[in-house]
């Protein structure tokens, strides 16, 4: 491979003056890593390329047909520089390669699909291309190798090849670095995380690794530039921006100080034997929410969500006291959809114009507008700015008919059912047939009728009459229920290890539609333990579940489980019904996106899943995802090999305490406030 040719370069340098070869590599990474005029290429002492000269071969021939003679582990780590190429900026690799969109779900124990002739073509044009400078005010030698501006992920990739003793290649130790380097790159707010995620999504899609298990410590002691005596001196560090990369000088204390914080954001999980402790869960953030809202519509009263964890209730905290502040500073709604749903609305019934709505990287690319068209079709004024990711939001809401079209569209009515009751003229909210989620809308209802305000489910929608009052009394003495979509982890936990695990609290009777968890995991185990062939769930009113009985059905051995409803996915910022299956493929499960035939005969988008025994483990991204980032944690127990999870802090959405929980087994007890 590329060991031998830098060999031979480096022979050809050394021997005689300048001897000149042709160079004919046979496999992928020796055909598109990077070749320069001349460089040092020898490791001593632990620094990586410091002695020695490499001569560069006077013509290099690829041949695409070697590679099929190539192992799949050497095809994989290949892609590793196609997609250092592709992020690098290098428009002509990234046209070459398949659209995200029309990835393929990795098969269990299948082969990687070799590169296109073109796709090799332009990765040899993107090797040779003159690198530039380091944007640290220094004068960049582009001919040689001591001043060149580094690759993205390079030294880093260099750093966990040597800390794992050379036990992985490196081309997976450069797809390890450069998920490492993006996430620093997000965190320091140098690229924003659609990048990151389009990354993330090119690795896992080649069987490639986003982050390492090692420690910061662990890696420290392997990079040059942070070992040097001299910390304050800068050097050249290559990091991800929006478009393309760009390299930047930082001192050896701050590329430090980045590094572990963005390895701090690796965490791996080591299945052990479940402990005999009981769990506390995070209270029902949809109750919250909707409690919290309930409560402000009584004369702008605010609860006291101080102690309740979860990025979206303390999202909802800080926009109800947003509204309340004269600072006129946008409303941060993070990521939280249920947040803008339910507030946006509301500001047609208050006496103030011009509310600015923040909205997060992932919630502004969500599908808004049938929503927003609604909204203006009676009365309310919405303005979006693309460039700040915001909306301004006036104007008065008009009683009358509100039709809603999109079956996946639950979170909307129950915006409208909390401000439809205070116009003054009644209304009726027209929803579609089949009509998804409609837990959430009864647990709004619930929450309504116990504010003192009526709601009447009619034929066809729900009728609401005007001019009602909201009175928090009906709330003083109700403690939200603890969250059974989080239970749903520990209830699949218990279903992979056999163990059974206590869950104080959680109420055996709720309006949360994920208490069937229960009945789905039994009914696997009865088709288990019956020897049935294949079982068919439909999780289109529980989507929160999906990514928890897809990781349970992919360990049924030897049952076909065929999961529909995956339509609600299509609500979730970028496509939520390929990272599931993309991660659990990543982690050994033989997960494919199909068709099922639904009662209608039409039909609908499904995972078709055939269990095995066991997975295998591996490093995956989180996708964005706290729910992916929890089931891939859970999946650990139901591997061979430890699992690690890149971005893992996308847990603080729902559970930000779920990884320590997970490791002491003993979750910390929340009291609810009012």
């Amino acid at each position: 491979g590329s060991v031998v040719q830098e060999l031979t370069g480096f022979t050809a340098a050394t021997y005689g003056s300048y001897i000149r070869w042709v160079s004919v590599p046979t496999t992928l990474s020796a055909m598109i890593a990077p070749r320069r005029s001349e460089r040092r290429c020898l490791r001593v002492a632990g620094s990586a390329d410091s002695v020695g000269i490499e001569c560069a071969p006077m013509m290099t021939v690829c041949d695409p047909v070697f590679l099929e003679t190539l192992p799949d582990t050497q095809v994989r780590s290949g892609y590793a520089y196609i997609v250092q190429y592709s992020m690098s900026g290098f428009d002509g690799v990234t046209r070459s390669l398949p659209k995200i969109r029309d990835l393929k779900i990795p098969e269990p124990g299948g082969r990687a699909e070799l590169p296109s002739d073109e796709t090799v073509e332009e990765c040899v044009r993107a090797s040779v291309f003159d690198r530039g400078k380091p944007d640290d005010g220094t004068e960049g030698n582009t001919s040689g190798a001591d001043n060149a501006a580094p690759l993205f992920g390079d030294g880093l990739a260099d750093a966990i090849a040597e800390a794992t003793s050379f036990s992985v290649s490196r081309g997976y130790a450069l797809a390890a670095a450069m998920g490492i380097m993006a996430q620093l790159s997000v965190r320091s707010c140098y690229c924003d995380r659609k990048r990151y995620r389009y990354l993330t999504t090119r690795l896992m899609q080649f069987g490639l690794p986003t982050g390492t298990a090692l420690t910061a410590d662990e890696l420290i002691s392997h990079i040059p530039s942070l070992c040097e005596e001299d910390r304050e001196r800068k050097s050249g560090v290559c990091v991800l921006r929006d478009v393309g990369t760009g390299v930047l000088g930082m001192n050896a204390s701050e590329f430090e100080e980045k590094l572990r914080d963005a390895l701090d954001n690796c965490k791996t999980i080591c299945a052990g034997t479940v402990r005999d402790a009981e769990v506390y869960l995070p209270y029902s953030k949809e109750l919250v929410i909707r409690m919290a809202l309930a409560w402000f519509l009584d004369g702008f009263s605010l609860l006291n969500l101080s102690e309740m964890p979860g990025d979206d209730i303390m999202a909802m905290d800080r926009c109800l006291r947003g509204l309340l502040s004269t600072s006129g500073e946008a409303l941060p709604c993070g990521e939280s959809a249920t947040v803008l749903r339910l507030l946006l609305p509301l500001i047609g019934v208050l006496d103030i114009d011009n509310v600015r709505f923040a909205l997060g990287e992932g919630l502004f690319l969500r599908p808004h507008d049938s929503f927003l068209k609604l909204l203006r079709g009676h009365g309310m004024q919405i303005k979006v700015d693309n460039a700040v990711r915001e909306y301004t939001v006036g104007g008065r809401l008009v009683p009358g008919e509100y039709e809603i079209t999109d079956r996946n569209a639950a979170e909307q009515v129950c915006g409208l059912l909390f401000v439809l009751p205070l116009l003054h003229g009644d209304s009726f909210i027209r929803v579609p047939e089949g009509i998804l989620r409609k837990n959430l809308i009864h647990m709004t209802i619930n929450i309504l009728h116990m504010s003192g305000v009526n709601v009447n489910v009619a034929e066809g929608g729900y009728a609401v009459s005007g001019e009602q009052r909201y009175d928090r009394f009906g709330l003083r003495n109700v403690t939200p229920e603890r969250d059974w979509s989080l239970a749903a982890l520990f209830e699949t936990l218990s279903f992979i290890t056999g163990e059974e695990i206590p869950i104080v609290e959680l109420p055996k009777v709720s309006l949360q539609g994920e208490q069937v968890i229960r009945e789905y995991l039994e009914q696997l185990r009865e088709a288990i333990s019956e020897g049935e062939e294949e079982v068919r769930i439909d999780l289109g009113d529980v989507p929160n579940l999906i990514p928890c009985v897809a990781l349970a059905a992919s360990l049924t051995d030897g049952v076909t489980v065929t999961l529909t409803g995956l339509e609600v996915l299509g609500d979730r910022e970028g496509n939520r019904i390929q990272s599931i299956a993309l991660v659990l493929a990543t982690l050994g499960a033989d997960i494919r996106i199909g068709k099922a035939d639904n009662e209608n005969g039409t039909e609908t988008d499904a995972y078709i899943i055939r269990g095995r025994g066991c997975l295998n483990g591996g490093i995956v991204d989180s996708m964005g995802d706290h729910r992916i980032a929890m089931t891939a944690a859970i999946a650990a127990w139901g591997c061979e090999q430890p699992v690690t999870v890149t971005d893992s802090e996308a847990v603080n959405r729902s559970f930000p305490g779920f990884f320590g929980g997970l490791e002491k087994q003993m979750l910390k007890v929340l009291k609810f406030i009012i």
